[in-house]
């Protein structure tokens, strides 16, 4: 269909539109309009259906009391009522916990005495731990002893203990293929 077809068949479809519309208007304006007269007394007045009672005759109900259970007959299901805001307890909020130690154990190295603990990070850095030495500006290394090395994890204050995976006696490196200790999280004592 090219654009004069489709022209003349829209106009077509306007002029058949136009021409209904005409013809129902046309049908309507025949039947005259009856003239509704509407007194105040016929606003208030209520009209009682056929065959019903008028309206003196029937009981007067107050609208303060109820007239009945709705629910009887059914089955019955008792609900407690909701306790007062005041009542309920609020939520528990969990105390913060430090995050997991985001180093591993590598190594360590005894001299004189003083164990020097070697750790790496997720990224690969490797950090030397000596007793009183901060990481990373948030934990302090506490101890290091022959088992393990306790940090301090300072902006709560909890200590976390990392255990070497080797004991007094064993390498200095763990063997490949070997999982790496975890971390225990131990809360400060409050003295």
């Amino acid at each position: 269909m090219n654009a004069a077809q489709r022209w003349t068949s829209y106009a077509v479809a306007a002029l058949g539109t136009a021409g209904a519309m005409a013809w129902v208007d046309r049908r309507e304006s025949a039947v005259p309009p009856v003239p509704r007269v509407i007194t105040a007394a016929a606003k208030t007045a209520v009209r009682p259906r056929p065959g019903a009672a008028p309206a003196a005759t029937l009981p007067r109900r107050s609208f303060t009391e109820p007239a009945g259970d709705p629910f009887a007959g059914g089955d019955a299901v008792s609900v407690a009522p909701m306790p007062a805001p005041a009542e309920m307890a609020p939520p528990r909020a969990t105390p913060p916990a430090a995050p997991p130690l985001p180093y591993a154990y590598v190594g360590r190295w005894v001299e004189n005495g003083s164990t020097v603990a070697f750790l790496t990070t997720q990224q690969g850095i490797n950090v030397a731990a000596r007793a009183g030495a901060t990481l990373d500006a948030t934990y302090l290394v506490e101890v290091v002893d022959a088992q393990g090395l306790t940090l301090k994890y300072l902006p709560l204050g909890q200590r976390q203990r990392l255990t070497f995976a080797d004991g007094p006696a064993a390498p200095a490196a763990a063997p490949t293929g070997q999982a790496l200790p975890t971390a225990v999280t131990e809360p400060e004592d409050s003295n």
